[in-house]
């Protein structure tokens, strides 16, 4: 439901609603890789490296290898 509620706030144009949203999707689901994909891109719309970088080492420490098609 979270994931659904991050893609209508970002197709709304409210970033940060739909930050908000992935971020929670992932506290129910760590190995959701479409709230990872949606974030990241996120992140780098609104340049936020450092968020970036976070979410790419909570990735790292689920020990999961999405491979470059998962563009994180």
């Amino acid at each position: 439901m979270m994931q659904s509620r991050g893609v209508l706030d970002q197709l709304g144009d409210r970033p940060e609603a739909a930050m908000a949203a992935f971020k929670k999707s992932l506290a129910y689901n760590p190995y959701n890789l479409d709230s990872y994909r949606a974030l990241a891109r996120l992140y780098r719309q609104e340049n936020r490296q450092a968020d970036l970088t976070a979410l790419q080492n909570s990735l790292i420490a689920l020990d999961v290898k999405p491979g470059e098609a998962a563009d994180l």
